[in-house]
């Protein structure tokens, strides 16, 4: 219970309503404490795995708190001619009215500006929402004793989750692995490289802030204990949700949905330069709401390591679907659309649109084909919109394949939708699209061929499409 140096110890008994009948040790390698007086007051800060306030005020007429016993002291507002004590914390409150208790004072001493140097004290707090059930307190501290919070251990434990050998890939990754019953992960692996994800990690020193842009969006924070500037190697263990959580400790926090959080994470290698972070490799494990299941996941970023990014495919696979010749023009622009029954978008129909009963449209910005057919159907003119997303680079001939919803698409991947005021649109599809020709003049497309394949709400009906169309200037 005491121990040497600084301690807040508080004993909590059964029905105790601060302290939820538990005990509590706190010392410089579990928490932060924080003693400090003014006037005939003192004023005491506990920041670990809880929080803690303390205000003990004696008589009026003292100058400053001196040693010996305050009884029959009350909460706040209090009797300024008896004194006051509260202590609170971690979401327990006495109503200070009905609260009584004791103080003794130890030892206090102070340096010759009159601030605090050291004390050792005792106190008793009932409250009226616990009967006669106290919360016990004793504590200790100087102003010259070490403070020696933890580092983290190196080397780690050795029988602590590392990701599979068949996970790890060449150059920057992230690799997650969920248990059943993990409520972030949902019980799935996922695999992160270049090819599939654009993956960030913050070059600022603490905390390490990670970012997933893929199939799925994530995002990651591992933030070292107060006693270091900058992570370094080794385990880090017992940690708490950030930001909430405790400073000596350090903090962790992957993904959403999850308002608690535990778990740890390993550094294995971490390089900075001038500038700040340049190299790491680190793994972790966290549970949610303080539950079995766990998410791990491994972390591996250099700054040096180059993005490969993907390409269509070209020549695009063979048997992706095409327009029969006999339902499409020859030649001049064009929309067709075939849908398939089932399909909530084009309503299990056929359309085919050209300049003579549509107004058809195209333009182009930041890496996106933006498709319009306008048909004049007096009050209400029935449309169709479509968009066909690159992969962070200019549209090129191939096959762009895994395709999401744009615009919450993979952005390495591409994207695509297409709808109209016929029927329903999708609120999540999959689908393809085939760049079967392109052409650009000064940045802007001046012809393009493209056909498509798009599955609403992961149904099996199909909606296909093919659009023929060059510029105006390009016709003439």
């Amino acid at each position: 219970m005491i121990s040497p140096g600084n301690y807040v110890y508080l004993e909590s008994p059964q029905g105790g309503y601060v302290g939820g009948s538990q005990n509590y040790s706190y010392t410089s390698y579990n928490a932060s404490l924080y003693f400090s007086e003014w006037r005939n007051s003192l004023f005491i800060r506990v920041i670990g795995d809880e929080l803690w306030t303390g205000q003990f005020t004696g008589m009026q007429g003292f100058t400053q708190m001196e040693s010996g016993y305050y009884g029959n002291l009350k909460g706040i507002p209090y009797n300024p001619a008896m004194g006051c004590l509260s202590w609170v914390g971690d979401g327990w409150d006495c109503s200070s009215w009905l609260m009584s208790g004791w103080l003794a004072i130890d030892h206090i001493a102070y340096f010759r500006n009159g601030t605090l140097s050291s004390i050792k004290m005792r106190f008793e707090q009932v409250c009226c929402e616990a009967g006669s059930s106290a919360l016990h307190g004793a504590m200790a501290w100087a102003a010259s004793n070490p403070i020696n919070p933890p580092g983290p251990i190196n080397p780690p434990p050795k029988e602590l989750w590392t990701p599979p050998e068949i996970a790890i890939s060449a150059g920057n990754y992230v690799y997650l692995e969920s248990d059943p019953g993990d409520s972030v992960g949902k019980g799935l692996n996922y695999s992160y490289n270049s090819s599939n994800a654009i993956i960030s990690v913050s070059t600022n020193i603490n905390p390490l802030s990670v970012s997933i842009n893929g199939n799925e969006q994530w995002t990651g924070d591992f933030q070292s204990m107060s006693s270091l500037q900058q992570l370094t190697k080794g385990y880090y263990g017992d940690l708490q949700h950030h930001p909430f959580y405790n400073p000596v400790l350090a903090g962790l926090s992957w993904g959403g949905f999850c308002n608690s959080r535990s778990g740890w994470f390993v550094v294995d290698e971490i390089n900075y330069n001038s500038t700040g972070l340049v190299a790491v490799k680190l793994r972790f494990a966290q549970h949610c709401l303080e539950a079995v299941p766990a998410l791990y996941g491994a972390l591996n970023w250099n700054a040096s390591n180059p993005d490969i990014l993907p390409r269509p495919v070209n020549p695009p696979p063979e048997g992706l679907w095409t327009p029969d010749s006999k339902t499409v023009s020859a030649s001049g622009n064009y929309v067709y659309l075939e849908s398939q029954q089932g399909d909530n978008v084009g309503g299990g129909l056929n359309y085919s649109y050209t300049p003579s009963n549509s107004t058809l449209s195209v333009s182009y910005s930041d890496f996106l084909l933006y498709v319009q057919v306008q048909v004049p159907m007096g009050y209400y003119d029935e449309y169709w919109s479509g968009y066909f997303q690159g992969m962070e680079t200019d549209l090129e001939v191939g096959y762009y394949g895994g395709l999401r919803r744009y615009p919450v698409n993979n952005p390495v991947l591409g994207g695509l939708f297409w709808y109209g005021s016929m029927y329903s649109d999708c609120d999540t599809l999959s689908g393809w699209f085939v760049v079967d020709s392109i052409q650009f003049v000064e940045g802007e497309v001046s012809a393009v061929q493209l056909r498509f394949e798009q599955h609403c709400e992961a149904a099996t009906p199909a909606l296909h499409g093919a659009i023929s169309w060059k510029s105006t200037t390009s016709l003439t």
